[in-house]
This record gives C-alpha cells, sequence and structure tokens, in this order.
C-alpha cells in the first residue's frame, strides 16, 4: 500500500518500513475527507474543491434536514458539521459514507501493525474539529480492533501556508507540553519503551505544523522510534467510487544528521556494555541496520544483566529467533552464520557450556567498575560449574559431601542443594588437591570472600578483589585497562574447575556477536 520514496520531505527524514506503530497523530485538515454520494461519485469536503460538486453535496444532505437557515454561509466549519450531523442525527450514528481520502490506507496499514490508539488533532477548532469528528466516526466504525480514538483541539491554526514565526513558536511549544506528552503516555508504561513506534500523519510542505514536528523530532526520536507518513494529495474532488490515490504514501523516519550523533553515542555504550542504552539509540534506525542491531543489542542485553538461559533457551526474546533474522543472514558471513547457530545448539545441549556464556557478563560488570556485582558473578559461575559435576559425577553418594551436612534419607538426598564451600570442598577432595596448596586456597578464598559480601551486604573494591589471588600465590598482572588481567585470572580459575572433557567454547557466543555488531555499528558512519 505505501509507496517508496527515494528522498523525504523533510532534512531530518528518511524512507524506511512500515512494520510497528502503536499510537497514530494524525493533523486534520478539510482537504482529508470525503462524501460517498448515491451517484457513486466520491466528493471531497475541502471548501476549496467544493464549485462544481456544491449543489450535489447538498442534495445529499436532503430538503434542508438539519432547520439550518439557507442564507447562512456554508464556511468550511459549518459544512463539517452538517455532515457530522447528519450522520449522527438522520443516519443514526452510520458514518459508513464517510471517506478518508488520504487516510485510508495509513490507518488500515497502522491497524495491521498493531495500533493501539489514534490521535486526531484538529488544527484549529471551528473549520478542522468536525472533520475530525467525521474521522473518527469513521474510524470507530471500520477499524474496530482500534483501542481508542481521541479528537485533540489546538487553540492555533497551523495548516495555513506561510505562517509567521511566532505561530510556528506556539505550535512547537503546544506539541512539546500537550500533544506530544498525551501520545507518548502509553510508551512510559510500556515493557520495552525502545520499541514503542510513534507515527505521525501530515501533509508535505512548508506549513506551522511541519516546521515544528522537524524542530521537535530530534528528542522526540530519543523517547521512541518516530515514523513520518506523508500521503499524496488527491488529485480531483470528484473519483468514482474508493479514490486510489488514498492508496499511495510515503513513510520516512529520522535520518543523517541525527543518526551521526546517536551512533557515536551507540558505539560507545556498546564498547562499554550498556546493551540497553545502545538498542534505545538504534532502534530509531531501521534503515542503519539499526533493526537487526537494536535486537541483538536486546539480546545482549539479557545476558549482561546474567540472564544467560533466557538469552540461550528463550525461543522469542533469546538468541535463536535472531539467529533465524533473514536480514542478519544477509549482513553476516554465512560461515559465521552457521558456526553461530552450530554454538547456540551446543550451549543447549551442553549446561557447562552454558554456565561458561556467564564470563561475557563479568567481564562487562568488570569493564563498567562494578567490581562487586563483577566478582560475584564470577563466584557464581564458579558455584554452577562445581555443582554441574557433583550432579554429573554423584559426589554425595561418593561421601565427597562431609557427614554433618549429608542428608538423613535417600529422598532428601534428591532435595539435596549444598552451598558454595561444601562444593569446593568436595571438589578438592575429588581431585586430591592438597589443603596447602595455592589451588585450594584460592578456591577456599573465594568462598570466603564471596559469603562475606552476601552476608554483610558489603562491597568489595578493586584492590580487595586483586588481593584474592596475590594472597594465594596467583598475582593477577597489571594491565591497562586493569580489568583486562583480572578477567584473564578470572578465567584461569574457572578453567581449573572444568572437567578436562568439557569443551569450552572460546570466544563465548555472547563475545563473538557483540564484535560483530559493533563492528557493523562502527563500519556503517
Amino acid at each position: 500500500m505505501s509507496e517508496m520514496s527515494p528522498s523525504a520531505n523533510f532534512s531530518s527524514f528518511v524512507e524506511c518500513q512500515l512494520d510497528r506503530v502503536d499510537v497514530l497523530l494524525m493533523r486534520v485538515g478539510s482537504s482529508q475527507v470525503g462524501w460517498h454520494c448515491q451517484d457513486g461519485i466520491v466528493r471531497s469536503l475541502s471548501e476549496t474543491d467544493r464549485d462544481d460538486g456544491e449543489n450535489l453535496l447538498r442534495r445529499e444532505l436532503g430538503a434542508n434536514p438539519l432547520g439550518i437557515a439557507e442564507s447562512e454561509k456554508w464556511i468550511g466549519g459549518n459544512w463539517g458539521e452538517r455532515f457530522y450531523r447528519y450522520c449522527t442525527d438522520t443516519l443514526g450514528g452510520d458514518f459508513s459514507r464517510v471517506e478518508l481520502l488520504t487516510d485510508d490506507a495509513i490507518v488500515e496499514d497502522c491497524a495491521r501493525s498493531g495500533l493501539k490508539r489514534l490521535i486526531l488533532w484538529a488544527i484549529d477548532p471551528q473549520e478542522s474539529l468536525w472533520f475530525a469528528r467525521l474521522i473518527s466516526g469513521k474510524v470507530r466504525q471500520s477499524w474496530h480492533q482500534l483501542i481508542e480514538v481521541n479528537v485533540l483541539t489546538p487553540d492555533v491554526a497551523a495548516g495555513k501556508a506561510q505562517t509567521g514565526e511566532a505561530e510556528v513558536e506556539s505550535l512547537q511549544h503546544r506539541l512539546k507540553m500537550e500533544v506530544l506528552p498525551f501520545a507518548l503516555q502509553d510508551a512510559i508504561e510500556a515493557d520495552e519503551p525502545d520499541r514503542f513506534v510513534l507515527a505521525i500523519r501530515d501533509f508535505s510542505g512548508d506549513n506551522a505544523f511541519s516546521t515544528a514536528l522537524e524542530r521537535c523530532a530530534p528528542s522526540l526520536a530519543r523517547q521512541c522510534r518516530v515514523l513520518h507518513l506523508h500521503p499524496h494529495p488527491v488529485a480531483t474532488s470528484e473519483t468514482e467510487g474508493s479514490d486510489e490515490s488514498a492508496a499511495r504514501y510515503k513513510i520516512t523516519t529520522l535520518a543523517d544528521d541525527n543518526w551521526a550523533l546517536d551512533r557515536l553515542r551507540a558505539i560507545a555504550a556498546w564498547r562499554q556494555g550498556w546493551f540497553q542504552e545502545a538498542a534505545t539509540r538504534l532502534a530509531a534506525y531501521p534503515n542503519f541496520y539499526g533493526g537487526v542491531l537494536s535486537e541483538l543489542a536486546r539480546r545482549l542485553t539479557l545476558l549482561s544483566r546474567g540472564e544467560t538461559h533466557r538469552f540461550v533457551h528463550d525461543r522469542d526474546l533469546g538468541i535463536e529467533s535472531w539467529l533465524q533474522d533473514p536480514t542478519f543472514s544477509q549482513l553476516a558471513d554465512p560461515n559465521l552464520v552457521e558456526l553461530w547457530r552450530e554454538q547456540l545448539a551446543y550451549l543447549k545441549k551442553h549446561p557447562y557450556a552454558e554456565a561458561w556464556e556467564a564470563t561475557f557478563s563479568v567481564e562487562r560488570l568488570l569493564q563498567q567498575g562494578s567490581y562487586t556485582r563483577g566478582f560475584l558473578h564470577f563466584a557464581q559461575t564458579l558455584e554452577q560449574l562445581l555443582y554441574l559435576q557433583y550432579k554429573d559425577r554423584d559426589w554425595l553418594a561418593q561421601g565427597l559431601i562431609v557427614d554433618r551436612d549429608r542428608p538423613k534419607s535417600a529422598a532428601n538426598a534428591n532435595l539435596y542443594q549444598p552451598g558454595i564451600k561444601q562444593l569446593i570442598s568436595a571438589w578438592c577432595k575429588a581431585t586430591r588437591q592438597d589443603k596447602n596448596g595455592s589451588v585450594y586456597r584460592l578456591f577456599d578464598r573465594i568462598g570466603n570472600t564471596r559469603n562475606a559480601i552476601l552476608h554483610y551486604g558489603g562491597a568489595i573494591p578493586f584492590d580487595d578483589v586483586l588481593l584474592v589471588w596475590s594472597t594465594t600465590g596467583m598475582p593477577v598482572e597489571f594491565t591497562r585497562p586493569q580489568y583486562v588481567g583480572l578477567m584473564a585470572r578470572m578465567k584461569e580459575t574457572l578453567s581449573l574447575a572444568c572437567d578436562r572433557n568439557w569443551k569450552i567454547p572460546e570466544p563465548t557466543l555472547g563475545q563473538a556477536l557483540s564484535e560483530w555488531g559493533l563492528g557493523l555499528v562502527i563500519s556503517h558512519g
């Protein structure tokens, strides 16, 4: 239904696809509304198009059924009011003969894309208010799936060409203070506001609305994804049947000038592991690979938060659905696509490989300076690797858990959950570690430090994290950035806790995808 164009009407917009719409904001004027006459002709209600068809439109209303004085001038608002009252009073609320000359396809496509609310902005309270009410009646009758239709009436007229700067500023203020906050209230309450899509419909041209909207666009795009819908003007005032020009419109979104700045901010956020921020900035630029990259960043957010299981196993929100995305397959090397899909299958099959995937989030936390959270997540990963061996090799049955901690019955044994200190002690017995040796002392120090943080609710600075290794004879090599040496030592420690038969994928899937995604953002300058 939509027509793509190589260029946009505004310098801050470029073409894109219509795939999702949450709220549609439509500026209303008289030229958008037509009437399906009894002779099969659709006639515009615009006063500029009325000349020859005026008498025919008058006949549609009958012999003055509303009792309006014939001497009264048929101004735009009066004309719209007459047809609105004719629909409500004479036709009993039937708006089926109202035609959306330029917006039928827009509303239809938005409804198919999940539209939840339509906001009709009457550009002045006299002339366009009644046309907005006609459109509202038509939409409510024709698109039942729309949750809500609102009509807003501003105090200024913004639809006239060659408006002054004062009027533009007044309209811009109204957009920022009233209209857009009202349109975005659903985004504030949304679970994923970065996915929220606001579509704004307007005629092309240099008028106050267009100018004010363009000025609001940069700040607006940082709150949600913004689409601009440009319907083509109706060619004639009379068309047999439905007006075909209504099926043509152009879709644009914010473009290069904002992309240059947001791209740099997305790169900085990505490098630091702030994937949610990167996803929000990239989501507004689907034409710059932003769609596929924002979805990747959103999934890496799960991993960085320690939600490894969801990252691996969730079919919708996890990485699997993204790896099947055709856009990703077109952008990445086919060998890499196959490699990463095989690696995901391996993670699903081998719990130890899934546990090792957590090293990605440990490194991100250290990189961000969250040393306490990073250390706790490291210790949790160590505990998980030991627990997998506890279950696989049945350390409980082997008597590797000390007598006072063992369950009294076999039934309770299945529910028994040993702590990190018990697992460390059992692992050292199973691997015949010397209690005076550096490995045993290191593992014991990790368990004690982890428990102290959790039991006393304290924090651990970077230097104290280093002491965990240096006091056990395994000092951390000095590096810049300083977290790199610590992360290397943490991985060495986790490797010690792994079964010798395990095959640990390196780099992790999260690390490989993160580096690929960052490279794509950097290369698309």
